[in-house]
This record gives C-alpha cells, structure tokens and sequence, in this order.
C-alpha cells in the first residue's frame, strides 16, 4: 500500500490559542516517534495567528489507523472539543 499524506487544518478559537500550543507541541513530538510516521509538521498561517496546518506523512493506512488510536492522538481530540472555530482534515495520495 502507498503512503498517506494528510493535511490537517485547525483554526483555535482566539481565547484558546495559547492553551493550544503546548498541546500541540505534545502532538507533534508523540506523533514523530511512531512508526510508519515519515512527516509530522506543524505550521502556522502568516495572516492568521490562530489557524494551524498540521502536514503529515505516513508510510500505510494501518499505520495512520494506529496513530488515530494512540493515547497523545485521543489526549488532543479530548484536549480541542469545543475550542475550535474549524477543522477540516484531507488525505491525499500521490498521483505522479
């Protein structure tokens, strides 16, 4: 099966964004270590202080299913219910 790239965007709610940066520090770094993770990068919007893009790169579907259930994975979502203004996540898959 071929890589999964994901591209994950958070717009926090204004009130929540420094409360969110730790935990999205806490993401990055459980997610690195996982096996089957080739990219995991968080970036900020230049315009908008509040909207994230997480990039993601994983090496199969059963390891992006692993990392949906991982203990830091389920701790975010917990973590980010209600303190979101949006979320919009895509996966992709390399056509050439």
């Amino acid at each position: 099966m071929s890589e999964i790239q994901i591209v994950a965007e958070l717009e926090v709610l204004p009130q929540y964004r420094e409360a969110f940066m730790p935990e999205l520090r806490a993401l990055v770094d459980g997610s690195r270590g996982e096996y089957g993770n080739r990219r995991y990068d968080l970036t900020e919007d230049v315009s908008n202080m509040c909207r994230f893009f997480v990039l993601e790169t994983w090496a199969s579907q059963e390891a992006l299913d692993a990392h949906n259930g991982t203990p830091h994975f389920r701790a975010f979502g917990a973590f980010a219910e209600g303190k979101l203004r949006h979320m919009n996540v895509t996966l992709l898959k390399m056509v050439c």
